[in-house]
């Protein structure tokens, strides 16, 4: 028996139409819980932003949503790690690619101390950023961690990396 190309249509098209179902309840189920997830970020929270503990920043936990990095320059640094010297024009400069983050709000900027909030995309959850210039120790310290969940698919790692690479852009020149 040969089926004509009409009759192969035909018979795909229940296939396909299941597949788009399956494909329209699951964003609808995503759109109708992003206000539930929205709310619970806002009230449940695992952790704000620890702040300068003993001329440093608090060191990540065991789970992958934090990154943390800490950069030295001057005579200290090692090759890897080596940021030419840090004026306060840099710092300034390191306070506006903050600011530039997207969905980012500055909540604390001091002379040596920086604390922004951002929030993903969708679902909005909030990753503190802090950076700390510690100038006795000739280094700065980044930080970026998300409150909520145990993974947050490398996000806080690529922003800090973005954030070094400004800053050594500017102090390259």
């Amino acid at each position: 028996m040969r089926l004509l190309k009409h009759e192969v249509v035909y018979r795909l098209i229940p296939s396909i139409l299941h597949q788009v179902q399956i494909v329209l309840i699951i964003l609808f189920v995503l759109i109708a819980i992003r206000p539930l997830l929205i709310y619970t970020n806002s009230r449940f929270t695992h952790s704000k932003a620890k702040g300068v503990i003993e001329g440093s920043l608090a060191k990540c936990s065991v789970r992958p949503n934090c990154y943390c990095i800490n950069y030295s320059y001057g005579d200290t640094a090692s090759d890897t790690e080596k940021l030419h010297d840090i004026t306060s024009q840099h710092w300034k400069v390191l306070l506006e690619a903050v600011e530039c983050l997207p969905r980012s709000t500055i909540v604390t900027a001091e002379d040596h101390y920086i604390h922004c909030e951002s929030r993903s995309f969708y679902f909005g959850f909030i990753d503190d950023i802090e950076l700390l210039h510690n100038e006795q120790d000739s280094r700065i310290c980044f930080r970026s961690e998300s409150r909520v969940g145990y993974s947050d698919l490398g996000v806080n790692k690529r922003r800090i990396e973005k954030l070094v690479r400004e800053l050594n852009n500017v102090t390259s020149n």
